[in-house]
């Protein structure tokens, strides 16, 4: 299935692309599309599918949109 795939902030520094289309098997969940992307387990993000913030075990559909976002912090 093909997935329209986001990268925002310093997650680009990762990724060569800040946008690209993939094909994915079906039942990929958003924690292992990330490892398959490239993006390291240990950077704390969040996943965006349809304009909706997801759990890092929801599984990927047919045509949905993911955005990667780095969680910052300050203060």
């Amino acid at each position: 299935m093909l997935i329209k795939i986001e990268i925002k902030g310093t997650l680009k520094n990762y990724i060569s692309q800040g946008e690209l289309c993939l094909k994915v098997n079906e039942n990929i969940n958003v924690k292992d599309l990330a490892k398959k992307i490239g993006l390291p387990e240990h950077i704390p993000k969040v996943a965006i599918i349809n304009q909706e913030i997801v759990s890092p075990d929801y599984i990927l559909k047919e045509k949905d949109e993911v955005i990667f976002v780095p969680i910052v912090g300050g203060g």
